[in-house]
């Protein structure tokens, strides 16, 4: 795979066997003529399963999954080797339901792989858990099956206000995870602050260089697990907090900052409306910890709830869509994009 010029947006890890994916949102794309298929060839690490939507020429494919062993799938056949193609892989799934070897691509020896063009020069990272992801986004109804196939990273929030503004976007954000503790409460668990220095969040040893990814924004949206349970203590949360936003500060000095609370939260249920109204008065404390300080480039944002359907609590996509343009209408005139 190391001969083939390609894209790879988002944290990966390069192995002498090709590169790991764990991350949801992840882009890989390829430029190519000459050939009357294309595939990919990839081993499943770990989990139940890998999902990516395909593109080509930016004509949407059928979704293609990775399940247990080594697989060589064909992406699309019946190409006309006179003709230039391009294709475009996200992967949909979070790093719990599944990390990738992605090995090499496949294509007739006549092939030619082109150079890709570059990305956007704007960057954004978007933090969190399970909602930053797209966990279940597609579990839309009655009838719909359990799984990994409803994931769905590249109609996120974070995905969706990215191609609206012009912007690459890499979603650093783990399912069941937060800030100081995940969701059944355990601290024992791997928390944002750790897996925020990791290209693979479940690996210690994979250290992430942050100079290869230097966004001009990032959105931090974490604290729906962390509340799950009950409230965490102002003590504990607010200084944990500012003490990771001066990591975060320290190896992205110039990116503006945006602290969101939790679109799950329902508005109209006094359970969630106590944990939102506490999260939000720790985002306040930590923002106004930081003004006094001179650095009046981190925010916070209370969200509107979207609370997903009766079937499943996270945001549906169309929900994700609602709130990208809420962000949108924050975060664009901030940025002067």
């Amino acid at each position: 795979m190391a001969t083939v010029p390609y894209t790879a947006m988002g944290r990966v890890w390069k192995t002498d066997n090709g590169k790991v994916l764990a991350y949801p949102g992840i882009l890989l794309e390829a430029h190519f003529t000459g050939t009357t298929q294309i595939s990919l060839n990839a081993d499943l690490l770990s989990g139940e399963a890998v999902y990516f939507s395909v593109k080509l020429n930016g004509c949407d494919m059928e979704e293609v999954e990775f399940r247990s062993g080594d697989h060589n799938r064909v992406l699309a056949t019946r190409l006309d080797p006179e003709k230039e193609y391009t294709l475009k892989m996200v992967k949909l799934t979070e790093a719990w339901q599944g990390t990738l070897l992605v090995k090499s691509w496949g294509a007739d020896e006549g092939v030619k792989w082109l150079d890709i063009p570059a990305l956007p020069s704007r960057k954004i990272m978007c933090l969190g858990d399970s909602i930053t992801c797209g966990y279940n986004a597609d579990l839309t109804g009655p009838y719909v099956s359990d799984g990994p196939h409803n994931s769905n990273a590249e109609m996120t929030y974070g995905w969706t206000l990215a191609r609206r503004l012009g912007a690459q976007v890499s979603l650093v954000s783990y399912g069941g995870k937060g800030l100081v503790r995940d969701w059944t409460g355990s601290t024992s668990e791997v928390t944002l602050p750790q897996f925020f220095e990791r290209a693979l969040p479940d690996d210690p040893t994979t250290i992430w260089d942050h100079s290869q990814y230097d966004p001009n924004l990032i959105i931090i949206a974490i604290g729906q697990n962390d509340f799950n349970k009950d409230v965490v203590p102002e003590n504990i949360y607010v200084p944990a907090y500012i003490h990771f936003l001066e990591r975060v500060r320290e190896v992205h000095p110039n990116a503006k900052i945006l602290l969101c609370s939790s679109p799950m939260h329902k508005r109209d249920s006094d359970y969630d409306n106590e944990r939102r109204l506490a999260l939000e008065s720790y985002l306040f404390e930590v923002v106004d910890h930081f003004e006094k300080l001179g650095d009046k480039n981190i925010r916070w944002h209370s969200m509107n709830g979207y609370p997903g359907t009766k079937f499943d609590s996270h945001p549906t996509s169309q929900q994700h869509q609602a709130m990208a343009e809420e962000l949108y209408a924050v975060v664009a005139p901030w940025m002067g994009w």
